[in-house]
């Protein structure tokens, strides 16, 4: 079934509150639509929690369908439809109007993100302007596939011509990316949210003002170890390094021989890393599929903890390995999931009802097996060359990840405050300034071709906040393990402290819990410095 004819049939289901079962007896009505009492209220919601359960099941579905056959990702709350942002909408009437005490302070905190958060992405005017960027520079783009494989081109002048294709797309997106971006900012005034970006930080559960901080703080930390990187990587290509070139010049630099990660070893791989932390995915009712169709590989839950689906594509080198990895982390992270209300189970799909920074901090403490050197050799069959060679090829893919990352949300909180700026000379600027990234002239704009524009703010930020989580955590395991963190005391240790109950309480209340205090630049700064 396509998710546009499931997600229509639980229309009546959801308004009517029958979902999963015998029809429930409707609760009394004040004007308005509203019930008319407290337990009213209470079972008013008990039934929109059993709707949206229902409407991610049949959304996870969907997603899994998009994996196994190489589509493209679902494209978040956009694609639950306008089902879920009437139940949400009628979730917060019912607690403006007998208070947030009705039900569990966190459960009403998830109630009222989510209906913010659908109030901002279901806005009609903004669905009209991503479908235009995804037929003008996303995967709906006549040319993306081919340009995937020219950026993947060991020949120089194919990867500089994929630029200036990516170039010509941006050129063709550019009026859409702007209109979206005007369009945010007054969402966020008719919301009454003040600014659009720090709103989006806060539904991701970032503080604006402390991921600020943090941000500069990681800038000016890596500044230096940045730029030496960009010397090693000119001498590994024996010119400058052009923009087009990191992939390549990264893989050389590292010294990873050809071959030393193979393909049919890296699914086996990041399924005995679970396995060495405790956690056995067929008992857990995980169902492992290896896709090689699969775009990239991911982790659905269909059914949070029951259901838990992981598509596995299969591809040669470190970077399509440390994904195996990660995915296999959000997997687990799903199966050990506990929480005993559908709010609390963390599906991703509408901003605010995850925590994807504690989702991508699993991922990569799971990444971080990687680097390992009894690891390497037990479970990759690498020598202690390769394995060293490995860890210097994630060190500095990690470092360029973080300071892009750092780019692009410097300038998408810029481009958002004033989005009738020169913004191609802006993004140039702050690649440069922010990022120390390479932007020789002529260097073309690409800003508008980003997938990242049509997810908004709070995607990166979460992936340097999860970057930041799976570093500590692994700090944290290999303190307590005396460095040999990778066993099923180190998994029933996660559990415990992150895993088990779900969103029940915030990535920043579990930290407090479990290592004392909250995220610190440190780990991070150590460990892609070289440290």
């Amino acid at each position: 079934m396509r998710r546009r004819d499931a997600i229509g049939a639980l229309s009546a289901a959801l308004a009517g509150g029958c979902l999963g079962g015998a029809p429930r007896r409707a609760p009394a009505l004040v004007p308005g639509g509203l019930p008319s009492s407290r337990e009213g209220a209470r079972a008013r919601l008990d039934v929109l929690s059993s709707g949206y359960r229902a409407l991610t099941r049949q959304h996870g579905l969907a997603e899994w369908e998009d994996a196994t056959n190489g589509a493209s990702p679902a494209r978040g709350a956009s694609a639950l439809g306008e089902e879920a942002r009437r139940a949400f909408d009628e979730a917060r009437r019912i607690l403006e109007y007998y208070g947030r005490g009705v039900v569990p302070p966190r459960q009403a905190e998830l109630w009222l993100r989510g209906a913010r958060a659908l109030t901002l992405s279901s806005d009609a005017r903004v669905l009209e302007l991503t479908r235009e960027l995804e037929h003008a520079a996303g995967p709906e783009a006549p040319e993306h596939a081919r340009l995937a494989l020219m950026e993947r081109s060991s020949d120089a002048s194919e990867r500089r011509a994929a630029h200036a294709l990516r170039h010509q797309l941006h050129l063709r997106a550019a009026p859409a990316a702007r209109a979206l971006l005007r369009r945010r900012r007054e969402l966020a005034k008719e919301q009454r949210l003040g600014a659009y970006y720090p709103a989006l930080l806060e539904l991701h559960e970032l503080d604006p003002r402390r991921f600020q901080a943090q941000s500069s703080e990681l800038i000016a930390r890596t500044r230096v170890p940045f730029a030496r990187l960009m010397r090693q990587l000119s001498r590994a290509l024996g010119r400058r390094v052009e923009p087009w070139d990191l992939e390549l010049a990264l893989e050389r630099a590292a010294g990873l021989a050809e071959g030393a990660l193979p393909a049919e070893r890296a699914a086996s791989s990041a399924l005995s890393l679970a396995r060495s932390l405790g956690f056995e995915l067929s008992r857990a009712h995980a169902r492992v599929v290896i896709e090689r169709a699969a775009r990239v590989s991911r982790a659905i839950g269909v059914s949070i903890p029951g259901d838990v689906r992981l598509a596995l594509a299969p591809a040669a080198g470190a970077e399509a390995l440390g994904g195996l990895v990660r995915a296999v982390g959000r997997a687990v992270l799903m199966s050990e999931t506990r929480g005993d209300h559908p709010l609390y189970e963390g599906y991703p799909w509408v901003p605010g009802l995850s925590d994807e920074a504690l989702a991508s901090g699993v991922g990569e403490l799971f990444a971080h097996a990687l680097d390992d050197p009894e690891f390497a050799r037990r479970q990759l069959a690498l020598g202690a060359r390769a394995a060293s060679a490995l860890m210097t090829a994630r060190r500095a893919a990690a470092l360029l990840a973080t300071r892009s990352a750092l780019t692009w949300a410097a300038f998408e909180r810029t481009a958002l405050e004033n989005p009738d700026a020169d913004l191609d000379r802006l993004s140039l600027l702050v690649a440069r300034g922010v990022g120390g990234l390479p932007t020789p002239p002529p260097s073309e704009p690409i800003w508008a071709a980003s997938p990242l524009l049509r997810g908004g703010p709070g995607v990166v930020e979460s992936r340097v906040a999860g970057a930041m989580l799976g570093a500590a955590l692994r700090d944290a395991l290999r303190a307590k393990s005396r460095n040999a963190w990778i066993s099923p005391s180190s998994g029933k240790w996660l559990v415990a402290r992150f895993l088990a109950d779900g969103v029940r309480w915030t990535l920043r209340e579990k930290l407090v819990r479990a290592l004392g205090g909250p995220l610190s630049v440190e780990p991070l700064v150590r460990y892609t410095s070289g440290g």
